[in-house]
Order: structure tokens, then C-alpha cells, then sequence
């Protein structure tokens, strides 16, 4: 977009900046220049500090023919006014004006009237904003508007001046390739009617005194630290005249380059007493009474041979301005006399000296100012714990601070980690004590060293740092602040947690040990928990949930580490690794708490762990989501990330590892998100030339999904394939007024038998691949996401209760990436629908009970810990899942995941040689016994020592009537293993009553519903299972 320029009350636009003349304002201007976006790369205002706030800038130019007072004036963009020109703010016709986005001012000599934004910042938009001159009296001068083109680090600027269009400043054709001329034409010359030189400052009340630029290197200890040295012994000294104390926070001392020194936040000044800035050293001037510090750039770099030395409030209103020339040299200084009123003469040669050659803090003959205290103030600093505050942000935010003695705790490659000792601390466990210092390049301090720092508060997208610091060290290798303790209560993963839960340590030193929940990121963070215990899913909507619907509280326990921010080792960790111990400094970046460790101790374990070997008589139906799993060839039809023909091989060789390895061939794989059969057959190809017993046929048929995702099989030569084919490629569902398309990815169904029992065993598989939960929480896209979620379990639902009519001894297997957990999420039970045990009143969009008799989840005969088949921002959760029908339930001996992808470590993925991180979904492999009834075959409930179907305080009663009275043993022995240890013992009646009336963990599978333990057989009969 063109910078335009309307002119009100001329009735017309035109391009780039016009003015319209007025009679009553009698005046023209041009806006010149414009700088929105100055980055990190302008130091517009010389001041030594490239700030993307205060070195934004507009100029100005006086094209009225005479000079202007523009006292009064103002400066406003769309939302406010941002600057209003102080008294005394005169432009000289044909001269400009510039207002920076904040101060201080460096030195400059292009005669232009120079000031900071009297708002404290301009506030210019990067992608476009609007800008007006308007007089004291509310008269529209003249207005400009710029677009994105401003988004660039470097200014916008009229080429050629005045007059041109609007250009990027490195393109103009005067520019010699520079980014910005604030207060120049583009070529850097000066405007015509400009002053030559800065204009001279007004009469303030303030004098340089003392200016000491060529210290000698023997007898040249100005400071009185007692060492002569030719930089740290420059000196500068200030004297107040104003009649009255001044506070001079973050004024400004310059030479003739750039700004040297700031003045610390609390400086005061009494009134006919002075302040000394040395170049260095431990400076001390402790009979003057003066105020003493150091150069806050680290020198003053007076040049021997002449300069200028000006002295400038915040605002850059420049106070007192001092030239000198090469006299300057000899070893001593140059001083008014008298004092403050006289010219500059060679300190040994003024009437009075004595023939010293200095006289830092005092009149020239060493006695003191008249108005200096006894003893010099220091400036008074401020707590980290003040600057932090009891809230989620500073209380000081934007404010200049100074905090002192505070110990370094972490250091990383933009900035330090600071934190108050021990022993100042406010006791408070609301207020943090910690804070970041933000040095935008590698700092100098080193964790242990005591340091005061001064610099702007901020929130960098709420996370509490200092910005633009200046740093001074005053200790080393100091003992560090002992470490705030994490614990399984501590980040608290019970909601809601309070507000600043983590906030109030946010900056300090942590320490705990736990378990890592997640792969690094492709920023090389992980997650993590402080307990042994990894998180899971768990039923509900994420809290704060909806009314009346179960809620799930998030695991808020998480939280990030990033390894080796502070200089460790990096490390490639596996989720559920052990931290046996990590300590560091905690911050906050982009909405998760992150630790940055000093030290770290894991117990990593990367293996894979394969699903058990099959017993005799044993064949397995297995799910194996292959993430992506697409050719190299470019299908322009779909939004697909397409690999190179190496990429290819590698994905080809570590499926083939992981089918062949971890999950151990199953007799039927069903697989999700292939790109096509081609590709399947290669999969097919390649497990053959790793293994010549893997025979696999591939079936596929192609859905609708815009990325080439679909279902599809691989079957052994033990199956005996009747028919394979889709179903419900053309199923819609009704929503918005529209009927959608319920599939993109339709269901595969195989119709088959298996060969390797004594006869024929016939099988009904389903494969899944169901619409994920993706935005089902988007206040826009949500309602869509739950409604086709719904109809695809309903669809599915009605399928297999076709196939129970049809045949109701049907040996039906589903299975798949369900995109649904266990249990319902709140929304739609999916899975309770599917299965027919949907539960009333646990999902927004209830279904309807269509199966029965109900399916099994063999998923639920495994473990708690073991029921998760990937792992979502550090939470466990099973989405893959196989679902059994009640005539298959007496030959089926358990699922088990192999542990191949949802706890690889990030850096295996790429790996050809392990089956690692192939995908991100584990597979999950069924056992069935093609025997039939065999050892374990007996359906019970775990727990149920009474067998009427239902656990109670009745079957503890009866367990230990039999354990310890006598009583008649169960006609199903193993339902008294209450917690599957192998034994029936007492320890299994205290299990059964926690369970029951402590809330302590279930019984093992099976339970709550019948199922078998392939492990025993001590159960003659379970009337309650039939």
C-alpha cells in the first residue's frame, strides 16, 4: 500500500504527502521521514542502544516560509496523542524537527530540534498507522499513512526530500544504502535552513565544571582507588545551580558520539552541590559529599585532542553543553575558574589550585560545594520481589529500575537469570524473587557473581525481565540462593490451581526430580513432571469444562525443560525417563513455564519393547497408525508433505523393523494414514526382502481426506481374505442446513478366515481411522468437529450391530486409530457408542445404545499405567484401540502395545537402523487362541468372590470368611486375586475395601466387565458371565 496523505477541507487524495495551505494556521509542513519498524540494527537517537521503541522517529520539516514556535503542538496517530511539544520549541524555516520514541538523546549536528516523545513512546504501528500535526488549538497541519511497507528495519522516507515519493531509505536514491537520516536529507546532509551545529541550549541552573579527558598514567588517580589509569580516571563533573534538590534518573551525559553515561534510577542532587561520572574503577570520594558513579557504557572516551560534552535530561532536552580543544592534554584537568562561572583554564594554572591537577567533587581549591550533605546519597534500588510483585505482572512494568547485590543464577546466550540472597528475601510466598535480565547478546557475568543492575521493566509476552541494562559486578563466585523444592504436590495437579501457581517462582532457582513426558520439540525443549508418576488422560472436558459434564483437569503438573540452555550437555531424552535430579532457574516462555537447568541427572531408557511372543496355537490382529505414510512422488490433488526418495527408503526400513520386531508380524495389520497402494505394496515388498516369512498382501481404497490419509491392510498368507471393502464412503450427516460428507477416510471391512487352527476359523475385521479431536474445543469449529465425530460413531455403531444380527456368534474384530480415548472426553463418549456402554449423562451430544450385546476394549485388560498409545503435549492417552465381540471374548488372550513410538526420543526418527520413532502412534497387536477354550478361558469379574455380578462389601466379607472361618471357596477361585499378585491372601480383602470405601485403585482387568486371565485357571464357573 502507498503512503497517502488527505487533505481536509481540500477535497481530494492524492499520492504520497501533500498539504493543503491555511489561512488560518498560515503554516506548511512535510512529514520527511518515518521510522515504525527500527529492529535491533538503528540507534536512531545515538544514544548508544538500539531499541525497537524508543529509536522509532518522525521528522518533520518547516516549509512555511518562516520561522515556527511550535509550542503546544501535537503529534497523534489513530488511537491518541503521543507527543505534544514543549514550551520553547522553535523550528527554523526550512529546518526539521524530530521526535523520537524515547530518550535519551545522543549528540548530533544537524542543527535539527531533537526531543523524545513526550508520551514516552510514538507507539507507530509496523503494518501501517495514521499521523497528524495538528496546532495548540486543535488545527490539522498535516496528516500521513503508511502501510506494511513500514514493517522493514529501516525508515520510510520522501526521495528525493520534500518533495518525492515514499520509499524504503536503503533505495532512495541518495542513501549510499543507509537505513535512516533522522534529522538529515537522505544523503545525511543538513536541511538548508538549519542552524549550523546543534542549537545552543537555554539557561538551565546546571554547569559542567570539571572535565578531566587525558589522565596521566603515573600520578593520575582521579577515582582514589589507587591505581592511575588513562581511561578509568576520566572524569566529568556536574554542578547543580537550579535552586533546588533535582532528581536526575536516567539523564544523560554524551560526548560528541553517543551517549556515555545514564544516570542511575534515585540520583539526587542537592541544590549548589555536584555529581562526579568517572570513565572506571571502584570509584570514592567520601570527604566531597558528592555524588560519585561510572560510566554506565563502560568508558567516557574523552578525546585528548578536543570534544563535546553535553549534558541532557530524559526527555533529551539538552541542559549544558561544553566544547574543548587539544589544551586538554597534560595529565590534568580542565576547570571553570572560579568555580562554575568562569572559562576553563588547566586545573594547576587556576588561581587557587594549589597547582593539583584535579579536583574531582570539590571547588578547585578542594573544599566543598556549599549545598553537598555531609555524606553523598546513594541512589536507593529496589527489590527484585518489589519489581515482581503478588500479581501475574509487574507492578513496575515500563518503569527504569535499579536493583543491586543480587547473585547471577543462570546464564544463556541473551541474557541472565537474577535472583536475591537468601537472606533478603521478603519471606512472602506470593512475590517471586527471581528476574531475567535481557542482554539481547551474549552477557559477561557468570553464574555466582553479585551484581547491580539498572534497566526497563517488561513483560516479553508475560514473562518478567529487565531490558536495556546496564550491569555492574561487584563479587564473584558467590554461594547461590537455595532452590525453591518442586514436588507431586508442587506444581499442583489438581485443579484449579491459584492463579500464580508457578508465577510466584517464575526466574528462581528450582530444583526436583520426576519423570520426562515428551520428546524434545523442534525447539529441543521437553516436558516434564515433578513425580515418578507419568500423567495421563483421563474422562472429561478440559477444565473448566462445561456444567454438568466431567471435567478433566489438564495434568496443569506440566511444565517445560529446555536441557541445554545453560550450557549442558545436550541430551535427546525418551518420555518416561527418570530425572533423578534437576536444578535451575525457572522462566516463562510463549504461555509454559521452562526450566533451564544447571544441573541434570536422567535415567533414560530408548529401547523398544516388543509385544510377548505368541503362545502355541496363538495368531495375533494388530493396529499400526504409520503417520504420513506417503510416496515421493508429488500427487498436485493433495495437501501432502511429500519426501524425497530417501526419506522413502528410511520410513520403508523402519516400519518393516517395527512390524517385523516390535509388534512380531501380526496375522492381520491394519494400518492408518497411507497415501496409496503402491506405497503399501512397497511396505509389503520390503518386509518380504527383510524377512522371507513375512508375506503380507496389501488392500487399500482411497478416501476423500485432502492428504492422501487412508486405511489400509496388510494381511498374511495365514488369512484366507474372503472380500475387503469400504464402507460408508458416501454417508453424510446433517449440519449447518448442509449434508457433509461423515468419512474422509471410510472404514475398511475384511471378511476372511484364519488357517492356521485345526478348521477354518472365520473373521470380521474393521479398520478405523475416525476424525481426530483437533479444534473440537474452537468456539468456531467445534460444533462441527463433535457433530461429524458423532455421526461417525453412530455409523460405525449400526455396522456392527448388522453384523451381530446377522450373525451372532460373529467373531468381529475393530480396530484402529479411533481418535478417542477409553473413556468419553466429554463431548461425545466415541467409544462407548462404538462399544454400546456409553453411559448416560457423560457427553454433550449423547448417542444412542445400538450394540448388543456390548463389545469388549481389550485396551481395559491391561494395566492402568499401560493404556496409552501415543503421547499429546506430555499426556499419556490411548486413541488406538481393538475392540472384540462377546463370541470372540473366550478366545481372545489379551492386547498388548509394543513400545516402539510414543516414548522415542526425537532424534531416533531419523534412525534407520531401530524401529524408533517410525511413527507417533504405538501399535497394538491382539492374541487369539485359534484352539478355543484353553488354559484361562473361564469369563469372570476380578473381585467378584461371590459371583453375583457386582463388587460389594459382600465379596470382601466372603473372601476373608474363606481365608480366615472356613468358608466355602468360591466357584470361581481366581476372582479372590483382588490385585492380581499371583496369591489369595489377606492382602487382597485390604484391596477390595480400599477400592470400595478409601478410593484406591481398581481391581486389575478384568474388571469391571468379564474377561479372562490368560495367566490362571481357577475358575470352574461365573454364573454372572454365563
Amino acid at each position: 500500500m502507498m503512503i497517502t496523505r488527505t487533505v481536509l477541507g481540500c477535497g481530494f487524495m492524492v499520492i504520497a504527502l501533500m498539504t493543503c495551505a491555511r489561512s488560518d494556521a498560515g503554516s506548511q509542513w512535510v512529514f520527511n521521514e518515518i521510522l515504525a519498524d527500527p529492529g535491533r540494527i538503528n540507534d536512531s537517537n545515538n544514544n548508544g542502544n538500539s531499541d525497537p521503541i524508543e529509536d522509532e522517529f518522525l521528522e518533520l520539516v518547516n516549509l512555511s516560509g518562516a520561522d515556527a514556535d511550535i509550542s503546544g503542538w501535537t503529534i497523534s496517530d489513530l488511537v491518541r496523542i503521543r507527543h505534544v511539544f514543549p514550551e520553547g520549541s522553535l523550528v527554523a524555516d526550512g529546518c526539521a524537527v524530530v521526535i523520537f520514541g524515547g530518550g535519551p538523546l545522543g549528540p548530533s549536528n544537524s542543527g535539527v530540534l531533537r526531543l523524545a516523545s513526550s508520551s514516552g513512546t510514538l507507539a507507530l504501528n509496523n503494518s501501517g498507522d495514521t499521523l497528524t500535526l495538528n496546532t495548540n488549538t486543535g488545527i490539522e497541519i498535516a496528516a500521513v499513512s503508511y502501510g506494511p511497507e513500514g514493517n522493514n528495519d529501516q525508515s520510510l522516507t520522501l526521495d528525493p526530500d520534500l518533495d518525492g515519493a515514499w520509499t524504503q531509505h536503503s533505495e532512495a536514491n541518495a542513501s549510499g544504502g543507509a537505513t535512516m537520516s533522522p534529522g538529515a536529507k537522505t544523503d545525511g546532509t543538513v536541511f538548508e535552513g538549519c542552524p549550523e551545529g546543534p542549537p545552543p541550549p537555554p539557561p538551565s541552573g546546571w554547569v559542567i565544571n570539571e572535565i578531566h579527558p587525558a589522565p596521566d598514567a603515573g600520578e593520575g588517580d582521579a577515582n582514589g582507588d589507587g591505581i592511575s589509569d588513562t581511561e578509568n580516571d576520566e572524569f566529568i563533573e556536574v554542578v547543580n545551580l537550579t535552586g533546588a534538590e533535582r532528581d536526575i534518573s536516567n539523564w544523560a551525559l554524551s560526548d560528541g558520539t553517543t551517549v556515555r553515561h545514564l544516570f542511575l534510577p534515585g540520583t539526587l542532587v542537592a541544590d549548589n552541590c555536584a555529581v562526579v561520572v568517572f570513565a572506571g574503577g571502584s570509584a570514592d570520594l567520601p570527604e566531597s559529599g558528592v555524588l560519585v558513579q561510572t560510566a554506565s557504557s563502560g568508558s567516557l572516551d574523552l578525546d585528548d585532542e578536543g570534544d563535546t560534552v553535553s549534558f541532557s535530561s530524559e526527555a533529551g532536552e539538552t541542559l549544558v553543553r561544553v566544547t574543548y580543544g587539544a589544551a586538554a592534554a597534560g595529565g590534568q584537568s580542565l576547570v571553570r575558574s572560579p568555580d562554575t562561572e568562569g572559562d576553563f583554564l588547566l586545573h594547576s594554572e587556576a588561581d587557587g589550585s594549589g597547582g593539583v591537577s584535579f579536583s574531582p567533587g570539590t571547588l578547585l581549591d578542594g573544599s566543598r560545594f556549599a549545598g553537598c550533605p555531609e555524606e553523598a546519597g546513594v541512589p536507593d534500588g529496589i527489590e527484585i520481589w518489589e519489581i515482581q510483585g503478588p500479581g501475574m505482572s509487574s507492578p513496575l512494568e515500563g518503569e527504569n529500575v535499579l536493583t543491586t547485590d543480587n547473585l547471577v543464577t543462570g546464564v544463556i546466550w541473551n541474557g541472565f537469570f537474577l535472583q536475591t540472597p537468601d537472606e533478603r528475601g521478603d519471606g512472602d510466598p506470593e512475590t517471586s524473587d527471581g528476574i531475567f535480565v535481557y542482554t539481547e547478546s551474549p552477557p559477561t557475568v557468570q553464574a555466582g557473581d553479585l551484581v547491580d543492575v539498572v534497566g526497563t521493566v517488561q513483560e516479553f509476552f508475560e514473562w518478567t525481565e529487565l531490558t536495556n541494562p546496564r550491569i555492574t559486578t561487584s563479587l564473584t563466585a558467590q554461594e547461590l540462593p537455595d532452590p525453591v523444592i518442586f514436588h507431586d504436590a508442587l506444581p499442583s495437579p489438581q485443579r484449579p490451581q491459584p492463579e500464580n501457581e508457578l508465577e510466584r517462582f517464575e526466574n528462581m532457582r528450582v530444583e526436583f526430580y520426576g519423570t520426562v513426558v515428551s520428546s524434545l520439540d523442534r525447539y529441543g525443549n521437553c516436558l516434564v513432571v515433578a513425580a515418578r508418576q507419568r500423567p495421563y488422560r483421563e474422562p472429561g472436558i478440559r477444565f473448566p469444562g462445561e456444567p454438568n459434564l466431567p471435567v478433566w483437569d489438564g495434568n496443569p503438573e506440566i511444565f517445560e525443560l529446555d536441557p541445554d540452555a545453560l550450557g549442558l550437555e545436550d541430551v535427546d531424552p525418551a518420555p518416561g525417563a527418570v530425572i533423578k535430579l534437576c536444578r535451575g532457574p525457572l522462566a516463562f516462555r510463549y504461555g509454559r513455564y521452562r526450566l533451564h537447568p544447571e544441573l541434570l541427572i536422567l535415567d533414560d531408557n530408548t529401547e523398544t519393547v516388543p509385544v510377548r511372543a505368541r503362545e502355541p496355537g496363538e495368531f495375533t490382529i494388530a493396529t499400526l497408525n504409520l503417520y504420513q505414510f506417503m510416496d515421493s512422488l508429488d500427487d498436485p490433488l493433495l495437501e501432502e508433505a511429500v519426501p524425497d526418495a530417501a526419506q522413502e527408503e528410511l520410513r520403508l526400513a523402519k516400519h518393516s523393523l517395527a512390524i517385523r520386531e516390535v509388534l512380531r508380524k501380526p496375522d492381520i495389520l491394519c494400518v492408518q494414514e497411507v497415501e496409496n497402494l503402491a506405497i503399501l505394496q512397497g511396505l509389503a515388498d520390503r518386509l518380504l526382502l527383510d524377512d522371507d516369512t513375512a508375506l503380507y498382501t496389501p488392500y487399500l481404497e482411497s478416501g476423500s481426506d485432502p492428504g492422501g490419509r487412508n486405511n489400509g491392510l496388510l494381511v498374511s498368507d495365514s488369512i484366507e481374505v474372503e472380500s475387503v471393502g469400504q464402507l460408508g464412503f458416501e454417508a453424510t450427516f446433517r449440519f449447518g442446513g448442509r449434508d457433509l460428507q461423515t468419512f474422509s477416510r471410510p472404514p475398511q471391512l475384511l471378511r476372511g478366515h484364519y488357517l492356521g487352527a485345526a478348521e477354518p476359523l472365520p473373521l470380521t475385521v474393521i479398520n478405523l481411522h475416525l476424525r481426530s479431536l483437533l479444534n473440537i474445543e474452537d468456539p468456531a469449529q467445534g460444533n462441527f468437529v463433535r457433530r461429524k465425530r458423532l455421526a461417525q460413531a453412530r455409523f460405525v455403531a449400526q455396522v456392527i450391530q448388522d453384523l451381530q444380527e446377522e450373525d451372532p456368534a460373529v467373531n468381529l474384530v475393530v480396530a484402529g486409530d479411533l481418535n478417542a480415548f477409553e473413556f468419553t472426553d466429554g463431548y461425545v463418549d466415541v467409544l462407548g457408542i462404538i462399544s454400546g456402554l456409553e453411559e448416560e449423562g457423560n457427553a454433550l451430544l449423547p448417542g444412542e445404545t445400538l450394540v448388543e450385546p456390548p463389545l469388549r476394549n481389550q485396551v481395559l485388560s491391561m494395566e492402568a499405567s499401560e493404556r496409552y498409545s501415543t503421547v499429546n503435549l506430555g499426556t499419556a492417552q490411548a486413541v488406538d484401540h481393538i475392540l472384540t465381540s462377546a463370541a470372540l471374548e473366550k478366545l481372545t488372550r489379551g492386547a498388548q502395545y509394543g513400545r516402539s513410538n510414543a516414548d522415542a526420543p526425537a532424534g531416533r526418527s531419523g534412525d534407520p537402523t531401530t524401529p524408533l520413532g517410525a511413527s507417533d502412534h504405538d501399535g497394538l497387536v491382539l492374541f487369539i487362541d485359534a484352539e478355543g477354550a484353553g488354559d484361562g478361558s473361564t469369563l469372570f469379574v476380578r473381585g467378584d468372590f461371590d459371583t453375583d455380578g457386582a463388587l460389594s462389601i459382600t465379596d470382601a466379607i466372603a473372601l476373608l470368611n474363606f481365608l480366615f472361618l472356613g468358608s466355602p471357596d468360591s466357584s470361581c477361585t481366581q476372582t479372590g486375586d483382588a490385585n492380581r499378585d499371583g496369591n489369595i491372601d489377606i492382602t487382597d480383602g485390604i484391596s477390595l475395601l480400599g477400592f470400595l470405601f478409601l478410593g484406591r485403585e481398581a481391581p486389575p482387568a478384568p474388571f469391571p466387565d468379564c474377561g479372562i486371565d490368560p495367566d490362571r485357571d481357577d475358575c470352574e464357573r461365573h454364573p454372572s458371565c454365563g
